[in-house]
């Protein structure tokens, strides 16, 4: 199972849009790595999420906000930052080798934040 999308610019936007449309439709969480020439930007949005979803994820994000910190200080590095705020978490100046075990980690704390709602 794909759990994120990469993209290198604008020349992607058909394999973001697709990745969108099946997180959309799966209920999954929206994850996109950004490579840049020598960082990438790895990002969950909770776009993709249905309404009643997007209010469960509201209630329940900041008692996993230690493990977006922990996860972040195990991949960052000296020009590293990240923004975690109302459903989305972006993780900037990641190394791109590193950058794809980030992500899939990120799933996995998405996916125990996100219990599916009806």
């Amino acid at each position: 199972m794909q759990k994120y999308v990469e993209t290198s610019g604008s020349k992607d936007v058909r394999k973001v849009n697709e990745f969108y449309a099946r997180c959309q439709k799966e209920q999954l969480p929206y994850i996109l790595i950004e490579k840049s020439r020598l960082y990438a930007t790895v990002r969950w949005d909770y776009i993709s999420y249905t309404h009643k979803t997007e209010e469960h994820i509201s209630k329940n994000q900041v008692d996993y906000l230690v493990e977006f910190e922990d996860l972040f200080n195990r991949y960052k590095n000296s020009k590293s930052r990240y923004h975690i705020g109302h459903g989305l978490a972006e993780f900037y100046e990641i190394e791109i080798s590193r950058s794809h075990d980030m992500a899939n980690e990120l799933h996995d704390i998405v996916k125990k934040i996100v219990v599916p709602q009806s």
